[in-house]
């Protein structure tokens, strides 16, 4: 997710959830080198609003200006972690 403005003001981007053709996600499928990553914006909108709004919470506590890219994972059960 990409959080995009200035403390305290923020406006976070859609989520997009990433699929590949490999095991673990390398420098070849990041560099587009070898292999590449589709991206998918098809989270159920509950997970998309409930990753943004803490997505902000995290940029506000740590301050954030301009732009942040955020990366998180989903466990076993679909709960989102940073």
């Amino acid at each position: 997710i990409a959080i995009m403005g200035n403390y305290p003001n923020y406006k976070a981007s859609k989520v997009a959830r990433i699929s590949y053709n490999s095991k673990v996600y390398d420098s070849k499928i990041k560099s587009k080198e070898e292999r590449f990553e589709n991206l998918h914006f098809d989270l159920p909108s509950s997970l998309e609003k409930k990753i943004q709004k803490d997505s902000i919470k995290i940029c506000n506590k740590i301050k954030v200006n301009g732009y942040a890219r955020l990366d998180w994972k989903l466990d076993d059960k679909e709960n989102p972690f940073f």
